[in-house]
């Protein structure tokens, strides 16, 4: 068994999205409980503890069958855990005009967005 650690940069939490997204007890899109998703998908099995959140997240897999390299990308993609901002910043200057936002709002925003990032 191999464990990978992640810390996702993100403006959401995880643990909502997936008790939202999930059944009791069924494997829809995984089985979830105590805070951890454990989901079979191929050849792969493994499960994702997320842990700190909402202020430092950190999600822990640990990899049962399978090549880690291969759950370690597929938990890249599926938990979105490098979002890119740069389009979101693009759709703030492009609305910026239509709503009439005050320059300094998106400069405000864009301002979280770049602290944030770098931690």
């Amino acid at each position: 068994m191999e464990i990978v650690e992640l810390r996702p940069k993100l403006l959401h939490m995880i643990t909502p999205h997936i008790r939202l997204f999930t059944l009791p007890d069924r494997p829809t899109p995984c089985i979830y409980n105590s805070g951890c998703c454990h989901r079979m998908l191929q050849e792969l099995v493994y499960r994702v503890c997320v842990n700190g959140e909402p202020d430092d997240p950190l999600l822990r897999v640990k990899v049962y069958r399978g090549n880690a390299k291969d759950v370690r990308r597929l938990i890249e993609h599926v938990y979105s855990v490098y979002p890119d901002y740069s389009e979101f910043l693009e759709c703030i200057k492009v609305f910026q005009g239509y709503m009439k936002l005050h320059v300094s709002t998106v400069d405000f925003v864009q301002h979280l967005l770049q602290v944030y990032l770098r931690r």
